[in-house]
């Protein structure tokens, strides 16, 4: 749907508003659609689908916990001539707290999610939601990290961490992992033209299809800063694990890292480091103009359990792309899911789509991934135009790791999508879109090229009630059960 050309419309006065402490917020949507779906060697299938949706929203802005949770539960029925789909349940959750247990100095940082995702980047992919395919799974992942932050009598500061995650894929083993660990972070206390910090950290992760593997680290760094707009950082140290090897093997490590942020509306974050598996690195080049914005990201890092839930991409869904979006100017994140929100329901796009910038599939082994994405928005009177591109590279680096698929794990993906939105009247918008997923053969798998167009009308009708119209087609070529596909569909949004 393209929300980010939705995302510079804005008002500024929106990041300011007053908010209350505590709001809890019930919603219900409705969506009938109708799908024509002809699979490529096969019969054409008809399918009229009712969706139901209720659900809550909290947000906690002040006081001893802040944080939101937003869940929505999907309660899909299918028309008897999709009896092979019949009905279906699915939860949407995303949450995350942070608790201060003792003010200024005990903390706990709380996060859960359920999401839709692919289990391989090989099987069918899927624009719609409303599709159950096999090669679709709900994933649950919960994560729990305590701290104690503070200062040795103003001059070196201390951060001791324990974490801790669960990730739970429905209907397969695949993704399945639990992880644990624990930090502890000394540093300078005061922020001057030269600085220090020294971190040790333990991590453990362990798949239920794959084996178990424990890194520990040990990095100290300087820190330079030879002006207010210049951070200028080297690091180095040693870490040991048992990722590449069965028995734990020590590496060395160092690093550097340059944050430039010459305004309030440019940041240049560079960075790169040597590591068990190669050299890693992170690039961040944003800059909001006034009437565009733009950003450009890459990074080359393994996927975390811990920190990125069991799949590959965490950026899945249209409110994780926008909320991806908002990072750096809107960082409180409860006034940042607000914004979300509002951005979304104001195009009438579902927070829990799926959105194929963000596409990818479940670990079961320590995997590299490297990705870059390009985001271009301009923002007109009345016209917004965006481009998105991605490009990701995924690599099983735990060869040692047996019967997890390592094959589908493999991938390379590119993709992009382009949107045009008009508004029509004050309280009516129109939207195009188009995006391409492509993901590229192996020697031994085939890829395959998901397309889309869609085309959709959305009225706010009172404060509370919105409604939209949207009409869609989709195309997916390739040997991962190749299709046409045509829908419409009408939803009517509530909230109380």
């Amino acid at each position: 749907m393209g929300l980010l050309a939705l995302a510079a419309t804005l008002p500024a006065h929106a990041q300011d508003a007053p908010a209350r402490s505590l709001a809890v917020t019930a919603t219900f949507d409705s969506t009938l659609s109708y799908l024509h779906t002809s699979p490529d060697g096969g019969s054409a299938l008809s399918d009229v689908v009712l969706d139901l949706r209720p659900g809550v929203q909290v947000t906690s802005r002040s006081g001893r916990v802040r944080g939101s949770l937003n869940y929505s539960l999907d309660a899909i029925q299918h028309s008897d001539r999709a009896q092979s789909q019949g009905s279906a349940l699915q939860n949407y959750l995303n949450a995350a707290f942070t608790a201060e247990a003792v003010p200024n100095w005990a903390f706990v940082d709380a996060a859960a999610s359920i999401t839709q995702q692919n289990l391989s980047a090989y099987g069918q992919q899927s624009y719609n939601g409303l599709d159950q395919n096999a090669n679709r799974t709900e994933v649950a992942s919960v994560s729990l990290s305590p701290y104690l932050r503070g200062s040795f009598g103003g001059l070196v500061s201390y951060e001791a961490r324990l974490n801790g995650s669960v990730n739970n894929t429905s209907n397969s083993s695949l993704g399945d992992s639990t992880g644990s660990g624990g930090s502890l972070t000394l540093g300078s206390a005061t922020r001057g033209y030269l600085g220090w910090s020294l971190a040790a950290t333990r991590q453990r992760t362990g798949y239920r299809v794959g084996r178990s593997t424990t890194s520990d680290q040990v990095l100290a760094s300087l820190i330079g800063r030879p002006d207010p707009e210049l951070t200028l950082t080297v690091r180095g140290g040693q870490e040991s694990n048992n990722v590449l090897d069965l028995d734990r093997r020590t590496y060395g490590n160092w690093g550097a890292q340059a944050v430039w942020t010459p305004t309030v509306r440019t940041t240049v974050d560079l960075g790169t480091d040597h590591r068990y598996y190669g050299d890693s690195h992170h690039v961040l080049v944003e800059h909001r103009f006034a009437r565009s914005s733009f950003r450009f990201s890459s990074s080359r890092d393994v996927a975390n359990p811990a920190t990125n839930g069991a799949g590959s991409n965490q950026v899945i869904t249209f409110y994780q792309l926008l909320d991806l979006r908002y990072l750096s100017s809107v960082p409180d994140p409860v006034q940042r899911d607000q914004v979300v929100r509002d951005q979304l329901r104001a195009a009438g796009i579902d927070p829990t789509q799926i959105a194929l910038i963000g596409a990818g599939a479940v670990n079961s082994a320590s995997t590299v991934i490297n990705r870059q994405d390009l985001g271009w928005t301009y923002t007109g009177l009345r016209t917004t135009f965006s481009v998105l591109a991605f490009a990701t590279t995924s690599s099983v680096i735990d060869t040692l790791a047996t019967g997890v698929g390592n094959g589908d794990g493999n991938y390379r993906q590119r993709g992009y999508s382009v949107t045009v939105t008009q508004r029509l009247t004050p309280t009516t918008t129109a939207t195009v879109s188009g995006s391409d997923l492509r993901t590229l053969s192996t020697d031994t798998l085939p890829g395959s090229d998901l397309r889309s167009a869609t085309l959709n009308f959305t009225q706010q009708i009172s404060r509370r009630v919105n409604g939209s119209l949207a009409a869609r087609y989709t195309v997916q070529s390739g040997a991962a059960n190749p299709y046409h596909e045509q829908s419409i569909s009408a939803s009517l949004g509530v909230r109380f």
